[in-house]
């Protein structure tokens, strides 16, 4: 695959307003490790531009046809890939079935475009509406119910996005006939995915899931059941 390309103004951005929140430090001085919101002007300065994605995508393409991979799932924000996509199946070279899962920050365009879930063509379909609710265990940002034993003064991880606005946005996605994906890694945040979906009328209809579902709450996997909830989980993370 082709490096990304640095973008030359999100750099300058970067220079000009370093981000101090989740920038990990060590006698005051930053020790190289950024998590949560700090990545974010990483990824803004290495966004390739549409001819950059496009590489990707069909190096990605190539990659799963080698081995006999016929659909995936992309989870996608602010990205090129979407058109690049469309773009392909249009042009008969994609043979690949994607399932575009769009970040939340796009909720409002999926709406006025009147979206739903599953809505498309053969090779590139809309899927979920894609959502964080805490952070990762490596990090020590996973939202636990009790504190990490190597953490400091009782830290039990951070919310992302609060359940309180995750369960505006299961709401309004659901209502408008959207799946939702909701990454969910401790076991609070799980509890609370699953305290948002129980809120809709057929969560399990609507085949909402939670992306992860590292550290389940007591009794989680019955009330995953109970809900029909899909969890999404990467055995790779599970070692």
């Amino acid at each position: 695959m082709h490096a990304a390309s640095l973008n030359s103004a999100a750099l300058e951005r970067l220079a000009d307003d370093p981000p101090d929140a989740n920038v990990r430090r060590a006698s005051g001085e930053p020790t190289g490790v950024v998590v949560e919101s700090a990545v974010d002007p990483v990824f803004a300065a290495t966004e390739p531009d549409r001819a950059g994605i496009r590489d990707l995508v069909e190096a990605a393409r190539d990659r799963a046809h080698e081995l006999g991979i016929t659909g995936v799932h992309d989870m996608v924000r602010n990205s090129h890939a979407p058109r690049v996509y469309r773009e392909l199946a249009a042009e008969s070279t994609l043979n690949l079935r994607v399932r575009l899962n769009y970040w939340s920050d796009h909720l409002d365009s999926l709406l006025d475009l009147g979206e739903r879930a599953n809505h498309g063509g053969e090779f590139v379909r809309v899927g979920a509406v894609k959502s964080f609710t805490d952070g990762s265990l490596g990090a020590g940002t996973a939202k636990l119910s009790t504190p990490y034993e190597d953490g400091e003064g009782g830290d039990r991880g951070q919310w992302v996005v609060p359940s309180e606005e995750l369960r505006a946005l299961v709401d309004r996605a659901d209502g408008a006939g959207l799946q939702f994906a909701a990454h969910a890694i401790g076991d609070e945040a799980v509890a609370a995915t699953l305290d948002a979906y129980e809120r809709t009328d057929d969560p399990g209809g609507s085949r909402h899931r939670v992306e992860h579902a590292e550290l389940l709450p007591e009794g989680g996997v019955e009330r995953f059941a109970d809900l029909g909830v899909v969890a999404s989980v990467q055995p790779n993370f599970h070692k």
